[in-house]
């Protein structure tokens, strides 16, 4: 029951933004935002991964979810996966043909596994690059994450060192601050650049999290450090 209350809730959030969104549940439609790539050796043939060890997705499993575009069209019940390794959202049509979302002309927001996320541009290392971020926190200054998997290719046995397949491996996650219409901007998990950036909205923010005994390592902490900035 909580969970259902929990999608419901996001659901209404997400959407309570898009005044002009009408929600649709015919995924025929949804279609014609996408870009379908098709053949044996492309990332979307289910077979493609196989010989790899590890995984390229957040979920494996596809899970249903939302799909919001241009703040006009809202899609709900969308089997959806998040591909970390393409930095694609995909989604099953009702042929279950994998298709993938094209977001390079348009702005998508998506619910999944009670995740919020959304398709937009942000500066990494003085560079502009665009990508899918989950939205950690919202308000005048939110909070966004990028997920990260990196592929490794096979190696032989050299002396003690086993021989390894090809394979995905995690890796360090990277956050990201916007205020209000701004791209995020990185931002280091370390005390110097965490106050630097946050001591703007509170300048007792150092303070603060030496009171509540938080560290900027933390994911979670970070989070509570942005939301006492909104407050």
């Amino acid at each position: 029951m909580k969970t259902i209350f929990f999608l419901a809730f996001s659901f209404a959030f997400i959407l309570s933004g898009f005044s002009q969104s009408f929600v649709i549940s015919d995924l025929s439609t949804l279609s014609d935002h996408v870009n379908v790539r098709k053949g044996d050796n492309n990332a979307l043939n289910g077979k493609y991964y196989e010989h790899i060890d590890g995984s390229p997705f957040l979920n494996n499993e596809f899970q249903k979810g939302i799909v919001s575009v241009n703040d006009t069209l809202s899609f709900k019940d969308v089997p959806l996966r998040y591909n970390i390794f393409t930095d694609k959202i995909e989604f099953k049509d009702r042929k279950d043909q994998v298709l993938e979302i094209n977001d390079q002309n348009q702005d998508y927001y998506f619910l999944i596994n009670q995740k919020q996320f959304k398709t937009a541009e942000y500066i990494y290392e003085n560079n502009t690059k665009r990508g899918v971020l989950e939205i950690l926190v919202r308000g005048h200054v939110q909070l966004y994450k990028r997920y990260q998997v990196k592929f490794e290719p096979a190696t032989k046995a050299i002396g003690f060192q086993d021989a390894q397949p090809d394979r995905f491996v995690s890796q360090d996650a990277e956050y990201f601050l916007a205020v209000d219409n701004e791209k995020p901007r990185e931002i280091k998990l370390n005390k110097k650049d965490i106050f630097s950036q946050l001591e703007p909205f509170k300048a007792d923010i150092e303070k603060y999290a030496k009171a509540e005994k938080l560290n900027t390592k933390s994911e979670k902490d970070l989070v509570q450090l942005v939301q006492y900035c909104n407050k």
